[in-house]
């Protein structure tokens, strides 16, 4: 049985689906709408792990093994985290640990580099709209709390923009190119310039521990603890209720509708979409728990999962909320590390497994990019 250190230690490293999620969205860094960065930006090495290719006659399916996926940067660029095997080991609980470190790894090759290796743990990385700049934690072995950073990432400097510890390790969003807003275990809503300068705090939302932030449309969105999903209008303030015993939340791209998942009874979650305002239900799926809800950038498809009443997977799913229908992708996932990410195509989903057991000192992922059809 894990003692409470390892048992922190699941938590720092990824089991979010015991707990609620938060709505995340991410960036890199030039003014206006550049390019993402090429090959050219970021310089590949050779990847020491074991990656395999498969395809199927249903999907193609990339498996990665010994990373946690973070972020896309491009269709064949992705940011994921992994130990530094050059990382300076601790031991905890007689567990020898090397700091976890983020890499660029490209899909088509397998070749990867660390962005900016050093001794703290890197994770959890959300590239802005422009694909430049990244959003990432720092974090202690024993923490879900964190350190906010951005990275460029053509000249891999990272500037801190906020206290340390300040925020759960899932939060924060990008209001535009250079800007991020969070929210600080406290419950202040802060955002802060790319470059750490400039900072506001919001009005009080008169809440702790707010979740699900996202901001699309004109609006920013979020949770408060009894469960409450309020819209707060970013140029009048105003806050609107748009649902209620809410777990999960994310609007889609252009901010024109909402998929939300809400607790209906003791052991059963609904995923549902609305428009903007929380009007129009129309219910997409009902199970144990519902666990990551993720639109594509069109606003026509949305990736979740489902958790078996054990807190295994039962499976990742694509809806198409217009038509009421639901796709099971062919993916055997026991342990889902993180709400599904698509690719900036739309082509693909960036799922990761969180392997536990098996006499396993210490959690291990394997990463998976399977087609979305």
């Amino acid at each position: 049985m894990l003692n409470r250190t390892k048992a922190l230690l699941l938590t720092a490293l990824g089991m979010s689906l015991f707990t609620a999620g938060c709505g995340i969205s991410g960036g890199s860094g030039a003014e206006g709408n550049s390019p993402a960065p090429s090959h050219s930006d970021i310089t590949i090495l050779p990847n020491p792990e074991n990656t395999s290719y498969g395809t199927t006659t249903v999907e193609p399916l990339v498996r990665i093994e010994g990373v946690r996926g973070s972020e896309w940067l491009s269709d064949d660029l992705l940011v994921v985290s992994k130990e530094n095997p050059d990382g300076q080991p601790v031991t905890v609980e007689g567990t020898e640990y090397r700091p976890l470190n983020l890499y660029a790894h490209t899909v088509s090759t397998g070749e990867e580099e660390a962005l900016s290796p050093g001794p703290e743990n890197q994770g959890y990385a959300l590239a802005n709209p422009g694909r430049r700049l990244i959003f990432y934690k720092t974090f202690d072995w024993q923490s879900n709390t964190g350190t906010g950073y951005v990275m460029d990432l053509q000249t891999r400097k990272s500037v801190r923009i906020t206290e340390k510890d300040e925020l759960e390790l899932t939060n924060g969003v990008w209001l535009d190119e250079r800007t991020i807003l969070y929210s600080s275990m406290d419950g202040r809503l802060i955002s802060v310039s790319a470059d750490g300068m400039d900072r506001k705090q919001w009005p009080d939302p008169k809440a702790s521990m707010l979740g699900n932030l996202s901001a699309q449309g004109g609006k920013i969105y979020y949770t408060t603890p009894p469960g409450l999903l309020l819209a707060s209008d970013i140029g009048s303030g105003e806050r609107n209720v748009v649902g209620k015993n809410v777990v999960w939340a994310a609007p889609s791209a252009a901010g024109e509708k909402l998929g939300i998942v809400n607790r209906i009874k003791s052991g059963t979650m609904e995923l549902y979409v609305t428009d903007a305002d929380g009007g129009n239900r129309r219910s997409i799926a009902q199970d144990n728990q519902i666990f990551g809800v993720a639109w594509n950038e069109a606003g026509d498809r949305l990736a979740y999962s489902a958790i078996e009443p054990s807190g295994t997977t039962k499976g990742v799913y694509v809806a198409d909320p217009l038509a009421g229908t639901s796709v099971t992708l062919p993916i055997d996932i026991k342990y889902i590390a993180d709400a599904p990410r698509w690719s900036p195509s739309g082509d693909r989903l960036m799922i990761t497994d969180t392997l536990i057991g098996n006499d396993r000192s210490k959690p291990a992922f394997v990463t998976y990019l399977a087609a979305a059809q």
